[in-house]
């Protein structure tokens, strides 16, 4: 492709980010003004759910962009712009339905315009995690749009049974902190969910090759990679973190450097999973 050409795809990604912009600003506009917040309160909450967004649509286009091209630049940009709008409309609708099932008990605009940064990080360690699930079952060959979206839902209801397994398994009420505003408590969660989307993605891409196969194949990676990440994180964890716990740094220190660090070592070791494993 020309240089012009390059340039119209990253134009057509800017007008995308725009309009999702505009529809998560739709969206909470009954609570808050999004841009009031982050430009007159400097609202740190709802600007790291913002940037989720912007990181997570582009994670998603990626496929789109980098994918085969048909030789005919106006065709493969029609089908870049429809393709685009329904993962901008499937990275939206999916951070409603994570938003009620994942963060329950919890009115999320209103923690946001509160300036709950747990809640924000929650949200766009949501998003990105999106993101990448779509750029995984919207790339390859074969099967269609039914097959991308299948696969896409598929990626996301693992994503929602992860958390709340994980949820399940704690000994504390980790929902509770990130109501309560705790920053460590959100990096946490929000860091498993991208590093666990990094498996899902490569989970649900490749060539579709039927449905028997690519579901059978779906399901394997996606439940190895998840052993694995979850057994390689307990142990790292105990490397890094060697003389607590993570009760203790959550609930009662609140240690939010400790679970950066953490949540880049998942991260980092979710990537070298589907580098070598998935």
């Amino acid at each position: 492709m020309s240089e012009l050409q390059n340039l119209t795809y990253v134009g057509s990604a800017l007008v995308l980010m725009w309009l999702a912009k505009k529809i998560f600003d739709w969206r909470t506009a009954s609570v808050f003004q999004a841009d009031h917040e982050v430009e007159e309160k400097s609202n740190l909450a709802i600007g790291i759910q913002r940037a989720g967004l912007y990181l997570a649509l582009p994670l998603a286009l990626y496929s789109l962009i980098t994918g085969p091209s048909s030789g005919d630049f106006l065709n493969d940009l029609f089908w870049f712009g429809v393709y685009g709008i329904v993962l901008m409309l499937l990275l939206i609708g999916a951070s409603f339905v994570n938003d009620q099932l994942i963060v329950t008990r919890i009115d999320n605009a209103a923690a946001l315009r509160s300036g709950n940064v747990a809640v924000g990080l929650i949200e766009a360690g949501s998003l990105i995690a999106t993101g990448l699930i779509a750029q995984g079952s919207f790339s390859g060959a074969g099967g269609g749009l039914l097959s991308s979206l299948v696969f896409f839902a598929l990626g996301q209801l693992a994503l929602i049974a992860f958390v709340w397994g994980y949820q399940t398994i704690m000994r504390y009420d980790l929902i509770d902190e990130i109501r309560k505003g705790n920053s460590a408590a959100g990096l946490m969660l929000s860091g498993l969910m991208v590093a666990f989307g990094i498996v899902l993605s490569k989970s649900v891409a490749g060539d579709f090759s039927g449905w028997a196969t690519g579901l059978f194949d779906f399901g394997y990676a996606a439940i190895k990679g998840l052993i694995v990440l979850t057994v390689l994180t307990l142990v790292i964890d105990r490397f890094f973190l060697p003389n607590t716990d993570f009760k203790t740094e959550i609930k009662r220190d609140q240690n939010a450097a400790a679970f950066t660090m953490t949540a880049s070592i998942k991260i980092a070791l979710a990537l070298i999973i589907v580098a070598a494993l998935v």
